[in-house]
């Protein structure tokens, strides 16, 4: 069950900070969703949305500690580290 709940948690991490970077881009810059990704890699502001969009992960993180959800918990916080990775090679 604690590998369930921890790979639960990776998906749930990289699936809020997805939203939360497409949420951003969307309110935010304003842009269409369609040359979003040319326009982020463009002005190389791919890393920073990434990261602004990563603390709708940090609200579930908060959320997940309250209810015991450890290991859920635990997968949240590696999904930051995969998305550091990530906006470190971008």
């Amino acid at each position: 069950m604690d590998k369930r709940d921890f790979f639960i948690g990776v998906l749930l991490g990289l699936f809020t900070s997805l939203l939360g970077s497409l949420l951003y881009t969307v309110l935010f810059i304003k842009i269409p969703l369609k040359n979003a990704f040319w326009y982020l890699q463009h002005f190389e502001l791919i890393g920073k949305v990434i990261t602004i969009g990563s603390i709708l992960s940090l609200v579930l993180f908060l959320f997940l500690m309250n209810k015991k959800k450890d290991m859920m918990a635990r997968g949240i916080i590696m999904s930051i580290i995969i998305l550091a990775i990530a906006t470190i090679l971008l």
